[in-house]
């Protein structure tokens, strides 16, 4: 039985309150009262000693009118209506990205074969900027992953936010029709606040933006092939593709999610039953664990494509929900229909025992997927 409020200590030693029932997950993610910021960043709990992401923001006092502010900019940039017409793109760069894993020799990494082609190639698409970057900015952002090594982070970090500032500084320059032109002219102010806004929303396109969908078509894949029963509904059924994709997803540890939840402080105090968390309190909302109580999801731990409803917090909800659903869910859908349309024989070359998982906080899923056709 989950509990609903639990005291617990962080991998730095520090309290937090652990929080894992879906009912509050859900209220709490979109509750002002909690904040990635601190009101008292030097008396707060840290996460992790190791890693930027365990330790708190600045700014508790406007981070949530902030929030709103941007949010509202974000959403004349990357509005559902402009996502949409990111779709036809996708269909291409799938087809294309599959032309070029079946012309290879098996067996491949279908992450370095397929998904993280195809959704560094859909970013670079939306950004306007030249696919022959991508390898510059995974490699940093794979340096600005490592969480045992703070100083190799932070080149990392550093190198990925000063190749975005110097795309903006061309944009605003000589601007065209691509994303970043239309946020930078459109989106605010002008103001440094502004553009170091549009810095940091970049820059985690460029990384997490990637990363985040390529890890779940991988996640997906191993899924689908490690249940041949649902792979095979899925075959004979493709009407329940949306529905699959949403399993995936619930299984899937949300991107910046530590082993135990999203990082978040408390500004106010909050009262969960009899438990009081006190403003300042770290609080861990444990999104896997939410997506897998019983009491919403009936048989949590089964791998079930035709799950109707799944209400799943994956991608958050309310306030902080994440702006680009619908891109990565299209990313996931028509990646995963491509691959296994065109690769019907696909099966992994390996055991599920042999696979790797990445380690760092800031993404999640495996590491690679070794698989053969």
């Amino acid at each position: 039985m989950i509990q609903t409020v639990e005291q617990v200590e962080t991998p730095a030693g520090d309290p937090a309150w652990h929080i894992g029932r879906y009912p509050q997950v859900k209220a709490l993610l979109a509750d002002s009262r909690l904040g990635r910021a601190h009101p008292d960043p030097a008396r707060a709990s840290w996460y992790s000693r190791d890693d930027v992401a365990g330790r708190p923001a600045r700014g508790a006092e406007t981070e949530y009118a902030d929030h709103a502010g941007w949010r509202k900019a974000m959403n004349k940039v990357f509005s559902p209506s402009g996502l949409e017409r990111m779709i036809p793109a996708v269909r291409t760069v799938a087809g294309q990205v599959a032309d070029e894993m079946a012309a290879a020799t098996p067996p491949a990494d279908l992450n370095d074969s397929f998904a993280i082609p195809l959704t560094s190639r859909v970013m670079c698409t939306l950004l306007g900027i030249p696919a022959e970057d991508i390898d510059r900015f995974r490699a940093w952002t794979e340096e600005g992953a490592h969480d045992d090594d703070m100083a190799r982070s932070a080149v990392g970090m550093k190198m990925l936010m000063s190749y975005v500032s110097s795309l903006i500084a061309r944009r605003r320059a000589d601007p065209g029709p691509d994303v970043v032109s239309v946020l930078v002219a459109n989106g605010g102010d002008g103001s440094r606040g502004y553009l170091g806004r549009v810095v940091k929303l970049l820059g985690g396109m460029l990384a997490f933006g990637r990363e985040t969908p390529a890890s779940v078509i991988n996640w997906g894949a191993m899924l689908l092939l490690t249940n041949p029963s649902q792979r095979d509904l899925l075959s004979r059924e493709p009407g329940l593709t949306n529905r699959a994709i949403e399993e995936i997803l619930r299984l899937f540890k949300p991107h910046a999610a530590t082993d135990l939840g999203l990082v978040r402080y408390a500004h106010a105090d909050i009262t969960i039953g009899e438990t009081t968390i006190r403003s300042g309190d770290m609080v861990l909302l444990d999104v896997m664990l939410a997506n897998r109580d019983s009491a919403v999801f009936p048989d949590p731990d089964r791998f079930d494509i035709a799950r109707d409803p799944n209400p799943h917090l994956t991608f958050g909800s309310g306030f902080y929900m994440c702006n680009f659903t619908k891109l990565g869910r299209a990313e996931i859908s028509i990646g995963l229909t491509t691959l296994l349309s065109r690769f019907p024989g696909l099966q992994m070359a390996g055991e599920v025992s042999e696979l790797k998982y990445k380690e760092h906080m800031r993404t999640g899923g495996l590491a690679g997927l070794p698989v053969t056709w």
